[in-house]
Order: C-alpha cells, then structure tokens, then sequence
C-alpha cells in the first residue's frame, strides 16, 4: 500500500488532487454557460441576484459533495491515516480552483446590488408622475436591501454547509469574506435608503393617513425581517439591528414632517403612523421588539394626551360649560365643601345658561360621537377614538357631579329645584356614558 511510503503517498494526493483541481474548475464554468440533462445554464439566472448566487452555490456543494466521496472510496482502505483529516484536507485543495471564478461573480452581484440608483417615490418628485419605466426602476431601487441580505443569509448557509465538507479552506474563507462584503453593502445600502426616505417625507396629506414614503419603510423593514426568519441563527441576531436602523430615525423624522400643521392634524397624524409602526413591529420577534413597542406606545400615548386635552376643552365650549368651571370650583370651596355663593347671579352661571348646558348634554349623551373635532375622525384606529371619547365623557362627569353638588347644596341660590332643573344624578349620567 502507498500508505507505507508517506512521501510517494502524499506525491500522488498532490497529483491526483490537482487533476481534480482542473476538472472541477471546468465543470464549473461549464456549468454556467451550458445545458446539461439535470439543470439549466446558471447564467440564465443572473437577472436574479439570489437565485444566481444560490444555483452557483448549490452546484458547488453538489460537486463538493461527490469530491468527497471520491475521496473517501481512494483512502478508504488506509488504516494509517487519518481519514476525515485528509479527506477534509483534499477536497478543501480540489475546492481552491473555483475560488476566483467564484469569488468574481458573486463581487459583481453584490457590488451592482449596492450601486443601484437610490429609490425614489413612486407618485414622483415635484408633482410629476413617473412613466411605468420609472416606477419599476424605483421598485427594483427599493428591494436592493432585501436582496443584499438575502444574499448575505445563502453565504452564511454556504460557507457553514461547505465547511462541514471542507473543514476552513481557502473556500470557506473567500465565501466568509463575500459574507461580510455583503452584509456590509446592505447596511449601507439599508441606511441611505431610510435617510433618504425619511428626509424626503411630506407634509401630512389631507387625509392624515400615512405618507407613501412611510409605508415603504415599513414595507422595507417587514420584508428585511422576513427574509432574516429564513436565515441562519447567527444572521438573524442583526435583525434587532435593523430594526433599530429604521424605527429610530422614521419616528424622528415623522415630527419634524408636521412642521407648519396645526396641532390636532399633526397629532392625528402621528397617532395614524404609529398606530401602522406598532402594527409592524409587533409582528417581528427580534430581541428589541419589546422596546420599540414600548418606545412607539410612550410617543402614541403623548400625541393621544395632547388630542384628548383638546377634545375636552372644545367638547366642554360647545356645551357651554367651559365658562361656568371656574365658579364651579370657586363655589365648591377648597376643602371640598360648597362654600356660600349665590352662583345664580354669575352671568356665566345664570339659571337660563345652565339649563341650555343641561339640554345640550342630553345631545352629548345621544350622540357623542358628534361631538368629535373634525380631524378625530381621520384616526385609523377605533381605540384610540374610543379613549379620546371616554377621557372626554370622564372629564364631561366629574364637573357635571361638581355642579350638581352645588346646586343640591343650595337650593335657594336663584335656580329653580334640583329635582327639576337637574333631572339626572351623577350616577345616572355615568350610567348613559358606560363608564
């Protein structure tokens, strides 16, 4: 047997590796450009980054794969030697030739990816539209993360299935290079793309719902972090990354778009926004979605404060109860107990005032939703509707309780009898308003 003679053993490894060497070089490049009876030309498939970079990668594998099991039939009756180390070791040697050829295709992909034309929005720029051309231009522009990453996940799946045939080879090692050459591309590309989107976002529509440049934010972030669940464990630890990439400037940027809007619409506004983020990213599961859920609800709840505080007060004037609080609260005292004012002689609390407050809170308690300011009902969200109402009616009810405790208290202020100027308690009140 060869393996008793170590130095002519390994002079026809060398030998018969090279052979190998040449032929799988062959193979491959004749892969790419001719049929064979199980696939097509892999460079039919070059219009698609990933399924070119994937054939490539498959058919390297396969071939991978039959090397090593030629090699395990030639070392097969050697007892000497250590036969995964040299098997490994050989087909790892076989695998170098490919590399360049490789290494040179998969550069081009990735690198034309990243250079593409930055996106722009669809409905056009300066109030023009764009042709058919364009908007399948701007379409490929806005996919170009996705794809990068799509790319990044085969090379990461590739260079650790190739391992496991190669042990780390030069193979191996060029394809952990492509790995990062593309995951850095698609940082970069992912980041021009979000600031570009977010400095390009418009003035809130008349309908208040989100821009276009918004929801193709989102629609970028769901896909990126669609692609990632496909992927490997160790890929799909940077999702939190990106995730942070485009949350964080996209609720930083939607502020500033309000800019010059009056403060309701640009609340609503908001609210309509991060009512549709906090839809996305609570369907990801990253390790930061807590977070972001929680940071997006803290900026929802500051805008729905700012909209019910306005709510009240126009809910509050339109009854003709605004004018009356300050006396309401004066009569009630400081302690809580009514105090002796003759509230009937306030002409922002005549008997006539207080009955037309009384009947336009019958209106309010038959019909509330009425009463909402006009930008309220662009909300895309029947919660956030139904908080700012039911602040509204809690606010409308503790004056109203305030009110009836005065008059209750001093039914010889000039108001006729409160069981029949005020005809419903508080309790009855709470009741109409289910709460």
């Amino acid at each position: 047997y060869l393996e008793d003679r170590p130095q002519l053993f390994k002079l026809v490894v060398e030998e018969w590796v090279v052979v190998r060497r040449g032929a799988l070089n062959r193979n491959f490049l004749h892969s790419l450009t001719h049929l064979s009876p199980t696939h097509s030309p892999i460079e039919l498939g070059a219009h698609s980054p990933t399924r070119y970079v994937g054939d490539m990668l498959a058919w390297l594998h396969q071939a991978l794969a039959g090397e090593r099991e030629v090699m395990g039939a030639l070392f097969g009756a050697c007892k000497t030697i250590d036969l995964n180390s040299e098997t490994s070791s050989s087909v790892a040697s076989i695998a170098e030739s490919v590399c360049r050829p490789l290494k040179t295709r998969i550069e081009q992909m990735i690198v034309s990816s990243e250079h593409s034309k930055t996106s722009v929005v669809a409905t056009g720029i300066g109030g023009i539209k764009m042709d058919a051309a364009m908007q399948e231009q701007a379409a490929a522009a806005n996919k170009k993360p996705v794809l990068l990453y799509k790319m990044s996940g085969l090379l990461q799946f590739y260079r650790n299935t190739i391992d496991q045939l190669t042990g780390t080879g030069v193979l191996v090692l060029t394809l952990e290079e492509l790995q990062q050459l593309s995951h850095k591309m698609f940082l970069a590309s992912l980041h021009t793309q979000v600031a570009v989107g977010c400095e390009r976002l418009p003035t809130p529509p008349p309908s208040l719902s989100p821009a276009v440049g918004v929801t193709a934010l989102l629609a970028l972030l769901s896909d990126v972090i669609t692609a990632a669940t496909l992927l490997t464990h160790q890929q799909h630890d940077h999702a939190d990354q990106v995730v942070d990439m485009v949350v964080t400037p996209l609720l930083a940027a939607l502020g500033n778009s309000c800019d010059g809007v009056g403060r309701v619409e640009a609340n609503v506004y908001l609210l309509n926004c991060y009512h549709q983020l906090y839809a996305t990213v609570s369907l990801l599961h990253t390790a930061n979605t807590d977070a972001k859920l929680q940071q997006i609800q803290e900026s929802s709840n500051k805008a729905l404060e700012e909209l019910s505080e306005h709510q009240r007060t126009a809910v509050l004037a339109r009854l003709g109860l605004l004018p009356m609080l300050p006396h309401i609260a004066a009569a009630c005292g400081g302690a809580g107990a009514p105090a002796t004012i003759n509230m009937a002689r306030i002409p922002e609390c005549s008997p006539a005032l207080v009955h037309s407050f009384l009947s336009k809170l019958d209106q309010f308690l038959s019909h509330p939703d009425s009463y909402l300011l006009s930008a309220l009902r662009l909300m895309l969200s029947t919660s956030h509707r139904q908080h700012i109402l039911r602040d509204t009616s809690t606010t409308l009810l503790q004056h109203y309780t305030a009110l009836h405790s005065v008059l209750t208290a001093k039914p010889g202020a000039g108001y006729p009898p409160p069981d029949k100027l005020m005809l419903k308690t508080p309790d009855m009140i709470r009741s109409l308003m289910m709460l």
